[in-house]
């Protein structure tokens, strides 16, 4: 999925030489916690997001240094400080440095951005020109129309177990002891874990199989300190469960 099929159009926006009343303004009526900031070519010059407003000396929250700590302050980050709480247009308070993804690039990009610099919303362009906003709410939206609820695929036993061991031969963490076994729809998970977070993963796996019905565990994990065999894992922590003999 491309991040064109996913993006917010139709965005607001803001020039550099627009007062900071009515971007403040724009974002309020908007109901948005970020203004893509562009020149008269509609190409991209900065982002104005809450976090730039923080520290405004109208709300008395500009930032105040001890003496001592000013001291040591180039007066060029005291000067920096200065013009973002005090300000008035937009181009001098805006984050200029921004982070952009490609129209066409997969949505997987701009996940691995937002996560690797901490943003919620990353602007789309198109050979150098806004033409959107991709947000996590975008990304949300998405997941709700894939996982909608629809009717249950019907298969054969045959076609739902070929259909589960392709997907475990996609996965490395898959163990190879592990058996598939089908029965009217009914997936059961049979073999020996020696690591439990497995157990949950297999249970995914098969449900997400197209056809299946419901999956029933019946496999048996073996704690790696003692080599005490369990068929419920929660015997390890006290809580009861059973064990492989019994």
């Amino acid at each position: 999925m491309k991040v064109s099929e996913i993006m917010t159009t139709g965005v607001a926006t803001v020039m550099p030489e627009a007062s900071l009343g009515e971007a403040v303004k724009l974002m309020l009526d908007r109901r948005i916690s970020g203004l893509p900031v562009v020149d008269g070519k509609g190409n991209i010059a900065g982002i104005l997001t809450e976090g730039d407003l923080l520290r405004r000396a109208e709300l008395g929250t500009e930032r105040h240094r001890p003496r001592w700590i000013e001291f040591f302050s180039s007066t060029g980050k005291l000067a920096q400080d200065y013009v973002s709480s005090h300000a008035r247009k937009v181009g001098e308070i805006m984050t200029p440095d921004v982070v952009t993804v490609a129209d066409d690039a997969p949505i997987g990009e701009a996940v691995a951005l937002m996560e690797k610099k901490r943003i919620k919303r990353i602007p789309v362009t198109s050979q150098g020109r806004l033409v959107g906003i991709v947000s996590r709410a975008d990304l949300l939206h998405a997941l709700a129309s894939l996982t909608e609820t629809t009717a249950p695929e019907t298969a054969g036993d045959a076609t739902i177990r070929n259909r589960i061991r392709l997907a475990a031969a996609r996965e490395n963490w898959v163990p190879k002891s592990v058996k598939f076994i089908v029965r009217n729809g009914v997936v059961e998970l049979r073999g020996v874990l020696f690591d439990d977070r497995c157990r949950g993963a297999l249970r995914v796996l098969a449900e997400n199989v197209p056809g299946v019905a419901e999956v029933r565990d019946h496999m048996i994990w073996v704690e790696p300190m003692t080599g005490i065999a369990m068929t419920d894992p929660t015997e390890a922590s006290g809580k009861g469960g059973r064990s492989a003999g019994a």
